[in-house]
């Protein structure tokens, strides 16, 4: 498994120093790639393959070098929304994703 990871860190960091070269003599792809990776997204859900998988990560790679981001930045990100995930209670939709359900607000059991 540390080789898998390894070699999609590998990966991605190809595609940030490919956006950065490509945005000092041609087109920004960083630029809205937060925008981009709603339609990426939607490719991916209609073909689920590793590529449209790559294509919605290299998005999001361009999204945190035009944000300022830092790998450190985003690890921290991701062990904090896995703990809070990690607490949550889910359930399954008719659509077949899962969502997390909301917890009741102290105070409020009867008002929901």
């Amino acid at each position: 498994m540390t080789a898998e990871i390894d070699a999609l860190a590998q990966a991605l960091s190809r595609a940030a120093h490919w956006l950065n070269a490509l945005a000092d003599d041609g087109p920004d792809l960083r630029v809205n790639a937060h925008r981009k990776v709603v339609h990426e997204a939607q490719e991916l859900a209609d073909d689920p393959s590793p590529i449209e998988a790559a294509d919605v990560l290299i998005c999001l790679v361009g999204t945190c070098l035009h944000q300022g981001w830092t790998v450190g930045d985003i690890a921290n990100a991701v062990t904090h929304k896995v703990g809070v995930n990690m607490a949550r209670t889910w359930e399954q939709k008719d659509d077949g994703t899962w969502q997390h359900i909301p917890a009741t607000p102290a105070g409020k059991a009867g008002d929901a």
